[in-house]
């Protein structure tokens, strides 16, 4: 026994060491002790302890993702993860035998419960459980007497499970309250050493959930006091083991089989029918234990799923898209809903249906799934065939009979009749909730004929489940791919109807998720090449990963997917066929990966494009390619000429992901509220040597008002008139030039003037360099063009300020205000009634707040001031409005 807890401990921390060797940053060590004082992490909660707990420390704001990806965690469901026990435990091990620790686990803890309270009462819809643990957990840090409540309240709420059964709750809600429990009790054993009653009992009871055949029965009887409760197991609603002491290997424990035994007596039948034999049969049922397994819903577990069409409901590759299945989860609860899922093909709509509908099944509803697919072309070409095929159908999977003669009346139309079908005999046979999947819906809405119609009749269903007893039992799981709405005339909208949900592509973490359930190791690098190459689409990652899990070469994957034998192609192909059935829509997306840059065509063809999945709609009818492959792909199918592609002096463009942070005010509780979502944008990374780089984001053209209106608080005279300004692509700096980036440049040859090679007063090698003069800028952009090859200037102050922007129009890219959780700057004054905090009074790392604009530049507010290539002037009178730089003979630099 003791040998195995050393070993735990070793590999823990093991574990742990490598983690932050990976990283070659202590802070990542201190991070990761935050981390384990909570029981459950988000990334909210990470970022929360970073920033407020580990500002000295510069802990970088990659840290946060990296430990969450780490192997210290594990992912158990949407943005919720939880520490390995062992590493959790070794860690508040390593705490507790720190004294620096004991007074930062109380801070923490307050901190904590304070978050956790303030979470309940902003969001009460948030996962309860989620919250209630990190409560629970954080008493126990506050001292002995907050321990003796937290066991009495574990106590109190094992007490009432004991009469649970008794008041109508179900066996399976007590036994995932009892395994929540327990497994808390067990996450917390390492504080809760003062009462190893309740770690005893607690440890007993998952046993008797898991494995009921391996406690025996003087175990099952012994008594605990915990608190001023008494338990035994025989208490509990809880199989008990069994007694049998017979067992086969490799089976669940036998039980006691009952069964009946029949005679078929001939009588008087066998007279009309000689050949009839007499035989006696026996009939029994055999019952297996709840946890044991049905061979067909089996979860694969090793990475052979050959991808082409929708993911197995148990198959181990699915990766969810947040909030996505979440507010489908939530929605098909809902008596009388209609989901509407939309999307281009082959981007996880049949998937999510599938689960879906198995949700809907947990919570009580009887499930089944129609697909269009599997009628026969005939059928669609009558709508009165259509519904008579789908009524029947539903009842066959319902095991009802066809009653189609005596339901369908001819005096009425075939609307009519299918409405009444469905309530007054499917729907009216059925004491639980229907959940009714109807996919690949593209066959009906190629119809013009019937699918106004048959539409129409869905959304009659959907209102008459605000009133019908029977149509409230009916919730709608539609399907269908927006690639449909090419065909169709769009005066006419297509059926928007209930909650509609569009797949989006993979973000970076959900990449990165599939690939670990691939058991794939690859680089960053690696990971961005492929990303540049197809963004986000679901389906080509698989049909990528799948490869590479067989051959494990990636680089030699992405070099042969446009080769005739490439995994590709066949998606290529079909979209190349399906556009040449649209003429206009090919000689369009022709426009579109023939230039470098994004394009306008018109609304119609945009949209269009879009529903195919075969391009990005940037702002208004502004259209880059859904991704690379494309853009490579058409060009050759296309013969468009590619001399002037991206060589060796223009740079190969990586996908990243950031976090957009927006401020706004809550006016129901007088208080600003930040919220954040994730997003992507290309970049180029230029090596400065060892471990050095400059990472330069693509910005993409456009056209804003440059300048301020007159109204706006702590506006300046030359901050106007305001403008039209238009501005081409460029590439500029994701941070502030840091003093580690500065040194190396410096060391360059001199150009026109000598630089110093360390000019800031605030000390950091991730700092922003300071006290530089707008000549030092001007050298520093000479010294990087003569030693990379490459151009690099400061930005003009209309593509700097266009880039700050970032397509917003408040005077912040946050909105109207800033907060001292969002950039470093004078916050100990509010400005227009924002909040307000501690001023630093100094320089901070670039990107500690882990929060960039939307074009993924961070460190646009705050820190430091920032140099633009145009001269001074009083006001915006007479400036440019190409987005170049505003220079001129005898005007001051800028």
């Amino acid at each position: 026994m003791t040998d195995s807890v050393i070993d735990d401990g070793q590999v823990a921390a093991a574990k742990v060491n490598a983690f932050v060797a990976r990283f070659n940053h202590t802070g990542y060590r201190e991070l990761a002790y935050h981390a384990a004082l909570p029981l459950v992490l988000t990334p909210e909660l990470v970022h929360y302890l970073r920033t407020r707990f580990l500002r000295e420390a510069n802990v970088p704001w990659e840290a946060e993702v990296d430990l969450l990806l780490s192997d210290l965690c594990s992912q158990v469901g949407y943005e919720l993860y939880t520490m390995d026990t062992q590493v959790r435990a070794y860690l508040l091990a390593q705490m507790k035998a720190e004294p620096r620790w004991q007074q930062r686990q109380v801070e923490v803890a307050q901190v904590l419960i304070t978050y956790v309270s303030f979470l309940s009462r902003m969001n009460p819809q948030r996962r309860q459980r989620e919250l209630d643990a990190q409560r629970l957990a954080a008493m126990t840090y506050l001292g002995d007497e907050s321990c003796q409540q937290v066991t009495q309240e574990i106590a109190e709420r094992l007490k009432q499970l004991e009469s649970a059964e008794a008041q109508g709750e179900s066996t399976h809600s007590i036994r995932a309250e009892l395994a929540y429990l327990t497994r808390l009790t067990q996450e917390l054993s390492p504080q809760l050493e003062a009462t190893p009653e309740l770690v005893d009992w607690a440890a007993l009871v998952q046993r008797l959930l898991r494995q009921p055949e391996a406690v025996t029965q003087e175990e099952a009887e012994q008594s605990y006091q915990i608190g001023n409760y008494t338990f035994t197991p025989s208490a509990l609603p809880i199989e008990l083991p069994s007694t049998q002491e017979e067992r086969l290997e490799g089976f669940p424990p036998i039980k006691t089989l009952t069964f009946e035994t029949g005679r078929f007596e001939a009588n008087n039948v066998a007279n009309n029918f000689p050949n009839l034999k007499i035989f006696t049969v026996q009939v029994a049922t055999l019952e297996f234990e709840a946890e044991t397994t049905v061979p067909n819903e089996r979860p694969e577990t090793e990475a052979t799923y050959i991808t082409g069409g929708a993911l197995p409901l148990y198959s181990p590759f699915y990766v969810e898209r947040p909030p996505i299945e979440s507010r489908c989860f939530e929605a098909i609860e809902h008596p009388g809903c209609l989901i509407r899922i939309k999307g281009p093909r082959q981007m996880g709509k049949t998937s999510l249906m599938a689960r879906i509908l198995n949700h809907a099944e947990e919570v009580g509803c009887v499930s089944i799934l129609i697909n269009f697919q599997l009628a026969d072309e005939e059928v669609f070409k009558d709508l009165d065939q259509l519904l008579k095929w789908l009524c029947v159908r539903v009842g066959r999977q319902l095991s009802l009979s066809n009653r189609i003669s005596d339901y369908w009346d001819d005096m009425f139309g075939s609307k009519e009749n299918c409405n009444h079908y469905f309530e007054e005999y499917l729907l009216a046979q059925l004491e639980k909730p229907l959940a009714l999947g109807l996919d690949e819906l593209d066959r009906v809405i190629s119809q013009p004929d019937i699918a106004a119609d048959f539409f129409g009749l869905l959304r009659a269903w959907n209102e008459s489940g605000k009133h019908s007893k029977n149509f409230r039992k009916l919730r709608l799981v539609l399907a269908h791919s927006s690639e449909s709405y090419v065909s169709l005339d769009l005066k006419q909208s297509p059926f928007n109807v209930g909650f509609t949900t569009v797949i989006r592509e993979f973000n970076q973490p959900e990449v990165l998720t599939l690939a670990q359930l691939y058991q794939i190791d690859f680089s960053i690098t690696w990971l961005s090449s492929l990303a540049a190459l197809i963004g986000g689409n679901p389906y080509l990652w698989q049909l990528a990963l799948h490869e590479i899990s067989q051959s494990n070469v990636p680089y030699e994957f992405i070099d042969q997917v446009l080769t005739d034998g490439g995994v590709y192609r066949e998606h290529l192909l079909h979209h190349l066929l399906a556009l040449e059935q649209y003429p206009e829509l090919l000689a369009a997306f022709r426009q579109v990966v023939e230039a470098d840059t994004s394009v306008q065509i018109s609304a119609t063809e945009a949209f269009k494009l879009e529903s195919m999945g075969l391009v990005k709609v940037q702002s208004g009818r502004s259209v880059v390619p859904f991704c690379n492959l494309y853009r490579q792909y058409f060009r050759q199918a296309l013969g468009i000429d590619t001399s002037d592609t991206p060589t060796e002096s223009t740079p190969r463009l990586i996908v990243f992901s950031f976090e957009v942070a927006t401020i706004a005010r809550d006016e129901s509780i007088g208080e600003w509220q930040i919220t954040r979502e994730l997003r992507d944008a290309e970049l180029y990374e230029e090596p400065l040597g060892e471990e050095i780089t400059l990472s330069m984001v693509a910005i993409p053209g456009g056209s804003f008002v440059m300048g301020s209106p007159k109204d706006e608080p702590s506006r300046q005279s030359r901050e106007g008139p305001q403008r039209w300004v238009q501005v081409p692509r460029f590439y500029m700096g994701r941070y502030p030039v840091t003093q580690r980036q500065w040194e190396f440049v410096a060391a360059l040859p001199r150009v026109q003037q000598d630089l110093a090679s360390d000019p800031s007063h605030f000390k950091g090698v991730y700092r922003p360099v300071e006290r530089v003069s707008w000549f030092d800028a001007m050298e520093f952009c000479a010294r990087l063009s003569i030693y990379t090859g490459r151009e690099y200037r400061l930005p003009s102050e209309a593509e700097w300020e266009y880039a700050c922007r970032a397509n917003t129009t408040t005077p912040f890219h946050f909105g109207e205000t800033l907060s001292p959780e969002l950039a470093n700057y004078s916050c100990s004054e509010n400005y227009n009634d924002g909040p307000r905090g501690d001023h630093i009074g100094e320089t901070n790392q670039v990107g500690r707040f882990g929060v960039d604009n939307a074009f993924g530049l961070s460190d646009m507010h705050g820190n430091v001031w920032e140099w633009c290539l145009d001269h001074y002037h009083s006001s915006y009178e007479g400036a440019p409005t190409d987005g170049s730089a505003w220079i001129d003979e005898g005007a001051e630099e800028k």
